[in-house]
């Protein structure tokens, strides 16, 4: 033990950190590491395709080395035998290294030109995409798109900013091509030919809506129905990403055409429901999906465009009875797309909702799904936004919390009495329109009884009064004058507007008892003392 303990020292002392060795004793200034020479660096891991990197580069330079210091040789055969070996080994590591990249030939080659103009075939043009994209198929089938291809759509858009096609000779291009990817993706299977389509047609759709929009701000395109038509319709056979690059083409179209193209924007719609219907998507991804949907259909109006929505109310009660087709999820679905359209009223969307909702084999909607629909038209208009009372915490958000949170039933006075807590009494009004446009009476009534035992205050006495008289627009009235009277200075209750406001409600409807408002307002008649 004792000599394992003196070896250790003494190896520990010999210790120099790469430094030369030095004859003084380790623990002398002399000896110490030189610090000022030393630099941080990152830790990599060892699976980083960095340090595979520096390593082929190693190995590269060494090649080159190796190479070069052969070549400037005057005489190979005077080389000592180690040298010719580590030269032979030089010249089969190069031609390896040469054989697994590609021919010099092929790298010396130009990048394929693009020179088209208005007396170009379109034909010939769509073919000459489609063999780029071809070849680049054929090299790897792992990539999503090709170099070739990427400078074919580059030089598209640059033509169509240029005005260098008519729209006839587009709609050729883009029908040509469209027809033409199975023969292209003919050699991969099904799944890598929905995946590899689906970004090369990005890319491709991208290019032209590029193109078109650049070159009709510059007015070299009147607006050609036909075209768009397609283009919408070529959008709507895409797996994913269609709604994205489906707002990029209406943003394209003028409001004044958009009837022209119902059809394109009607196929798009179809997708989105079969999309949203096939599967079961969660609230989230329902409500994203949506607004996507809603922001790019904000130009449609339900007095100008009545064709197109009344079209989508029709196809979404087609699904009524499918196997393939969820009908209340795709009836969702398109209700909360025109609940968060600015061109679509509360009118118009309580129409649709009882046209959906007519046919006895449909389920009928649910308070909250009710009221989750009139919260999103009021965030349309950003109308559920906080004030700046002691409450501006309850915003939009709590709102839809304490939605969740609460029972089938209990949900119209929650949503009651969340909006009066944010001083917003209007819209406790408006959805008690809402319900009355819905046909759902007896759910008024249950809101105004719900909201009445959460809200305790001086109103709750004439409001259960008028619920007991089977009135709930007469409570609701008590309601609106109560809250009109809370903005004024504050004052006592006989004193206040509010109690003449409210007996003068109730007298002017009813003929009621007198023992009951009187009740009602805290004045009782004294017992007879006999």
């Amino acid at each position: 033990m004792e000599g394992r303990r003196r070896s250790g020292r003494r190896r520990m002392g010999e210790l120099t950190f790469g430094q030369v060795q030095s004859g003084a004793p380790f623990w002398e200034i002399g000896n110490a590491v030189d610090l000022t020479k030393w630099t941080w660096r990152p830790p990599t891991r060892k699976d980083s395709p960095l340090q595979g990197s520096q390593a082929c580069a190693g190995q590269e330079v060494a090649l080159s080395g190796s190479l070069s210091a052969w070549l400037s040789s005057p005489d190979p055969n005077n080389i000592p035998q180690l040298q010719q070996e580590e030269a032979q080994n030089t010249r089969d590591a190069l031609s390896e290294k040469l054989g697994q990249r590609a021919a010099l030939s092929t790298l010396a080659q130009d990048a394929p030109t693009f020179t088209w103009d208005a007396q170009s075939d379109p034909q010939s043009i769509a073919d000459q995409g489609l063999d780029l994209l071809l070849q680049g198929v054929s090299e790897s089938l792992t990539l999503s798109t090709t170099p070739n291809f990427t400078r074919f759509c580059m030089a598209l858009t640059q033509s169509l900013s240029n005005g260098n096609f008519s729209a006839k000779a587009i709609l050729v291009i883009l029908q040509g091509v469209r027809e033409g990817w199975a023969r292209a993706l003919g050699s991969l299977d099904e799944d890598q030919q929905k995946r590899i389509a689906d970004d090369l047609k990005l890319q491709l759709f991208g290019a032209i809506l590029d193109g078109l929009y650049v070159g009709t701000s510059n007015g070299h395109y009147p607006f050609e129905h036909r075209l768009w038509n397609d283009m919408l319709h070529a959008i709507s056979e895409l797996q994913r990403n269609n709604l994205r690059i489906f707002a990029r083409a209406i943003t394209c179209i003028p409001a004044s055409n958009l009837n022209d193209v119902s059809s394109g924007i009607l196929a798009n719609l179809k997708a989105y429901f079969t999309a949203m219907a096939t599967e079961t998507p969660k609230a989230a991804t329902l409500i994203r999906q949506a607004n996507k949907l809603a922001k790019a259909l904000q130009s449609l109006d339900s007095a100008r465009n009545a064709g197109i929505l009344a079209a989508a109310t029709e196809q979404v009660s087609r699904y009524m009875g499918s196997q393939s087709v969820d009908y209340e999820r795709a009836r969702l679905s398109w209700l909360h797309v025109l609940a968060r359209m600015p061109g679509v009223g509360q009118k118009y969307l309580a129409r649709t909702c009882t046209a959906l909702e007519a046919d006895r084999n449909s389920k009928p909607f649910t308070a909250k799904q009710i009221c989750r629909l009139f919260l999103a038209q009021l965030h349309r208009h950003g109308e559920t936004e906080p004030n700046h009372h002691q409450f501006a915490r309850l915003g939009p958000a709590f709102i839809h919390d304490s939605l969740q949170k609460s029972g089938e039933h209990d949900c119209y006075a929650v949503l009651a009495g969340k909006l009066w807590l944010t001083g917003r009494w209007s819209h406790i009004k408006g959805l008690c329109r809402f319900l009355d446009r819905l046909g759902r009476r007896q759910d008024i009534f249950r809101l105004v009884l719900g909201f009445n035992n959460l809200i305790k205050d001086h109103a709750s006495p004439f409001v259960k009064l008028a619920l007991g008289m089977g009135d709930p627009g007469l409570a609701i009235r008590i309601v609106a004058h109560y809250a009109e009277c809370r903005k004024k200075p504050r004052k006592t209750f006989w004193e206040s507007g509010f109690v003449e406001g409210a007996v003068t409600e109730l007298l002017r409807t009813y003929s009621i008892k007198t023992r009951k408002l009187t009740g009602v307002l805290g004045v009782f008649a004294k017992k007879r003392i006999k």
